[in-house]
This record gives structure tokens, sequence and C-alpha cells, in this order.
């Protein structure tokens, strides 16, 4: 896989910043981000996916993108746009 170019590791970071520090009310924000970001990864066949945010990697009061479920021993996404990158 080709390595990210300087510009597009800085629209990564961006973007990455964005699905971290916006505000709740974002959601909808968030979504078109990854899919023009995901699109031009692909597109650059730079794509390398992403994962969701933890609980412990936004700020308080944010929401966050996965959490466990212990007694079920099932995923649960409270908000499916707090997203990072992979790169």
């Amino acid at each position: 896989m080709k390595k990210l170019s300087k510009d597009m590791q800085l629209i990564v970071e961006e973007a990455n910043s964005f699905f971290k520090f916006s505000l709740n009310s974002d959601r909808s924000h968030r979504r078109a981000i990854h899919s023009l970001v995901t699109n031009i990864l692909l597109k650059s066949n730079v794509y390398r996916g992403f994962r969701y945010l933890n609980e412990d990697e936004v700020p308080p009061g944010n929401s966050w993108g996965i959490t466990f479920d212990d007694v079920n021993h099932d995923h649960i996404y409270p908000d499916d746009s707090r997203i990072s990158f992979n790169y």
C-alpha cells in the first residue's frame, strides 16, 4: 500500500480532530466528512480503514463511538460518527 503524502496526512489528521472534538450536534457533519475523506483515500489507494473512538478518547461530555456490554458480551455504538481513520 502506498504511503500517505503530507497533504493526505494533514487531511486525515484534520478529519480525526473534528471527529474527536466536534459538538455532539455535529453528527451529520461527521458523517459527511467520513464519506468524503473515505472516498479521497480510496481513490488515492491509501485507505487503511477506521476505528470507533472509546469514551476515554473524547473530551468529557462528548459522545463516543463504541463501548462493550460486559453482561451481553456485545458491542454498543452510542454514536457511530465518532471515528478515527487509521494511518
